[in-house]
């Protein structure tokens, strides 16, 4: 859908194409194909802008779901860190009992 510019645009186009040499009608021809042209690019820019949108979203899409699997990383490396320091503990409290058993 082609949008007309506005007359005074039109008539700055018609007055730039006829100081080129162009009779009236031709101008008003060319005017109107310039017209036309401006208003697919319009639609184009348009469509463009949405599709960076759309591209923004997913990113931001993906990284919500790049953080969230990192936290549940870190949520299982910091169980898996205690576990670890569970059976350290575990370990240094059974040598004491082996030691004090040997002991006596």
């Amino acid at each position: 859908p082609a949008t007309a510019p506005a007359p005074e645009q039109a008539d700055t186009t018609q007055e730039a194409l006829a100081a080129c040499g162009l009779d009236p009608a031709e101008a008003a021809v060319l005017a109107a194909k310039l017209a036309t042209l401006e208003g697919v690019l319009a639609e184009e820019l348009k469509e463009l802008r949405e599709q960076e949108i759309d591209v923004y979203v997913h990113k931001f899409e993906e990284a919500i779901a790049l953080q969230a699997k990192l936290a549940l990383l870190d949520q299982q490396l910091r169980q898996e860190q205690d576990e670890i320091a569970a059976q350290k503990m575990f370990v240094s409290e059974t040598r004491e009992c082996l030691l004090s058993v040997e002991s006596v």
